[in-house]
């Protein structure tokens, strides 16, 4: 594997791990430095005919022998590392912060944000950032070709977050994204299929993306915390046949004990496509489901300020069209400090 698949592969595991922090922290009065870090190894089981391997390594296979077959099986190790880092100004609880995170786990899409959060009198936080993916993943430029390689192209998003959290002191939160995705060399169906430009035109993967999510944290008791979500997401690209409007639900539970703090976070979500897609003649559907846990243990490494953590995590998307089928599955080992 390459150095450079390597090095954006730091971020795979790890997003799971600031995920599982992702809930609007309050502010402190004092200024000064904040965040964590994340470094760990893993090893990640993938299946997919859409990813070529620079977000997460060499997972496509290629070539492929035929364009209605589900996808194989590729494995590797990781190094895992992922951060965030803030600056507080004192005295007027507002942050300035930058931080990668996990945005969707089958597409393999990460991204770094920048930005600054505000926390207000009430105890609510805005947070307003700027997202951008640091190295791009990269995808077949026309992933319909069989028995003969396929060539690797740049899949890259941008755009902006807002989210506005622990509202009037409650536990409600209000997310909402916006990116453009590009694909820089976009060849869906023209290089062995040939298809005509109008039906090629379906299969395009750039366009927009836009994505609201509302999250409410329930406080069981000291130790136990709920976190039900609904996300809906609408896919407005340029295909036809690849646009769709996704609707989910996720739930995540704390456990945050004296030693141990276990993350349990369950999604489930499912699409409807826009247009019959012209190389298989249906109406894409497909449903996902995902069940990631982390156990974080304060004392591994004995009076240490690391914390280590284990993290076990499965992603399926299963699709009526067996070429879209996709699955993940990854372990890892990592020691987190936040500071």
């Amino acid at each position: 594997m390459s150095l450079l698949k390597r090095v954006w592969l730091l971020c795979l595991l790890s997003g799971l791990m600031s995920e599982a922090f992702a809930q609007l922290a309050p502010i402190p009065e004092e200024a000064g430095v904040s965040g964590f870090v994340n470094l760990g190894v893993g090893a990640v089981s993938a299946k997919t005919n859409l990813v070529a391997g620079t977000a997460v390594g060499d997972f496509g296979s290629d070539p492929i022998g035929s364009i209605f077959a589900k996808p194989d099986s590729e494995s590797s190790g990781i190094p895992l590392a992922n951060f965030e880092l803030a600056y507080t100004f004192g005295g007027k609880r507002t942050q300035v912060f930058a931080g990668n995170l996990l945005e969707d786990f089958i597409r393999f899409d990460f991204a770094t944000q920048i930005g600054v959060r505000k926390q207000f009198r009430d105890t609510s936080i805005l947070s307003v950032g700027y997202l951008f993916t640091s190295i791009p993943a990269e995808v077949w430029a026309d992933p319909y070709v069989a028995n003969r390689p396929r060539k690797e192209t740049d899949r890259t998003a941008s755009g902006a977050r807002i989210t506005y959290g622990r509202i009037g002191g409650s536990g409600l939160e209000l997310q909402f994204t916006s990116r453009e995705v590009e694909v820089d060399d976009e060849l869906s169906g023209l290089t062995q299929l040939g298809l005509p430009t109008a039906q090629a035109a379906l299969l395009d993967r750039e366009g927009d993306q836009q994505q609201f999510k509302v999250t409410y944290v329930f406080k069981v008791s000291e130790k136990h915390k709920l976190a039900p979500a609904l996300v809906f997401t609408d896919y407005d690209l340029d295909g036809e046949a690849m646009a769709h409007d996704r609707t989910g639900v996720e739930i995540k539970h704390f456990y945050t004990g004296e030693r141990v703090i276990f993350i349990t976070n369950v999604g489930l979500s499912s699409a409807d496509y826009d247009a019959v897609n012209p190389i298989y003649l249906d109406k894409r559907d497909d449903d996902r489901i995902g069940v990631a846990f982390t156990l974080i243990d304060k004392e591994a490494f004995g009076e240490s300020k690391w914390w280590g953590a284990v993290t076990l995590a499965f992603f399926d998307e299963d699709s009526d069209i067996d070429f879209y089928d996709t699955e993940v599955a990854m372990f890892g080992l990592s020691a987190f400090r936040r500071f």
